[in-house]
């Protein structure tokens, strides 16, 4: 009798089981079904999984608040099976193709990619590489006339929308966790991202200086706590979610100090510029030991731009075709980081009282910002000196 009862209740065990694993299947089936999609614009079969109106809707509305889906689709359409009422095809709605070429967003997203993401990368090393790319790459929209993430990647200017919506899409595509969340009394938008299974902010926006300065990366608000972010001269307010940000161990992490674009070269290497003792100084870290090597420091640490003000700036760091390169108040430096040597690929006159704010280089192309004495910001933009010295 007790060997019928046991063999009884493996039987049902196996039957209550296997119903949940089909079930599951099935569901891991429809998301990734309409997740392909979306990304690639085309019609998704659904009917395998036997989701009802109900449940699509239910489905798109939670991949679209997990961030699974990219930030055109928008909403969707579908045909269903009038007897059974088992959802058939589903289309969805991405952004009017006469405003949005899906074909050079897709190109742009793997340019990026490609750049900040190396094998061997951690979540943190690609969260950290994607923010200052896109901080440094790109300027706030003053006129607020455009407000998408494919006019950030594309045209290099939106606001906080297109930030927010930009980031978590580069970021789970990378496989990390994040999405948006909004203040509505802020008027603003930004991002909180999953590392290890914890929930830290990240506001890409207001890490962009405004007015912007080639070059300039702030890391003030990444991967930071709702105590952090809630607090100093600019705090956040009345964002809505339900998670909570109270991992703290990136509270004194490398990058707070640390005003321009960190540059990895590998999983391995990275660079980075420490502002301080009114110099700036630049590093070789090893991302594996967290040790830092000097490489440079500037010898222009203030200069008399006129009036008698003595002006010091912060002045943007890039990583090109293996050297590294940055400005001083009147020339741009390419330092080979091998070598330790350095050259001078542009001068600059600061006699007119004006000199350099920002630089970022990238095609052979320097991109500056200059300021004169009074502190207003000025962008030019200048190709280096054939063969890399002037």
């Amino acid at each position: 009798m007790k060997q019928s009862l046991r063999i009884f209740f493996i039987i049902l065990i196996v039957l209550s089981v296997l119903p949940f694993g089909a079930l599951a299947q099935e569901a891991h089936g429809a998301e990734q079904a309409i997740i392909d999609a979306c990304l690639y614009n085309r019609v998704g079969y659904l009917s395998d999984y036997r989701l009802t109106e109900e449940d699509l809707d239910d489905l798109f509305n939670r991949l679209k608040d997990s961030g699974k889906l990219p930030w055109y689709a928008d909403s969707y359409s579908y045909s269903y099976n009038q007897s059974t009422g088992i959802v058939q095809e589903f289309t969805p709605d991405n952004l009017d193709p006469t405003t949005f070429d899906r074909s050079v967003y897709e190109q742009k997203v793997a340019e990026v990619l490609d750049e900040c993401v190396f094998d061997g990368m951690d979540a943190v090393q690609t969260a950290l590489s994607i923010h200052d790319y896109l901080v440094a790459n790109t300027v706030y929209d003053e006129t607020l006339q455009k407000n998408s993430a494919y006019e950030l990647l594309v045209d290099g200017s939106t606001v906080c929308v297109g930030y927010t919506e930009l980031y978590k899409d580069l970021l789970n595509r990378c496989g990390i966790p994040c999405i948006s969340v909004t203040s509505i009394e802020m008027e603003h938008t930004w991002n909180l991202v999953c590392i290890d299974g914890q929930w830290y902010h990240v506001d890409v926006t207001w890490d962009d200086p405004t007015p912007d300065a080639y070059g300039l990366v702030d890391h003030r608000y990444f991967l930071v706590t709702d105590a952090q972010i809630s607090a100093g001269d600019k705090p956040h307010y009345g964002w809505e979610t339900d998670i909570t940000c109270t991992d703290t161990r990136f509270e004194n992490a490398y990058w707070t100090d640390v005003t321009s674009r960190i540059c990895f070269a590998s999983s391995d290497v990275s660079y980075l510029m420490r502002s301080a003792d009114w110099s700036d100084t630049i590093y070789r870290r090893d991302e594996a030991t967290g040790t830092e090597t000097r490489l440079y420091r500037n010898n222009q640490p203030y200069v008399n731009v006129g009036r008698g003000n003595y002006t010091y700036g912060r002045r943007g760091l890039s990583l090109w075709e293996g050297k590294l390169y940055f400005g001083e108040l009147d020339r741009v430096l390419a330092l080979d980081p091998d070598t330790g040597k350095t050259s001078r690929v542009f001068s600059y006159p600061t006699s007119g009282g004006q000199y350099i704010q920002g630089v970022f280089v990238r095609d052979g192309i320097a991109y500056l910002t200059l300021s004169d004495h009074y502190g207003n910001p000025a962008p030019a933009t200048e190709p280096l000196a054939e063969g890399g010295h002037v």
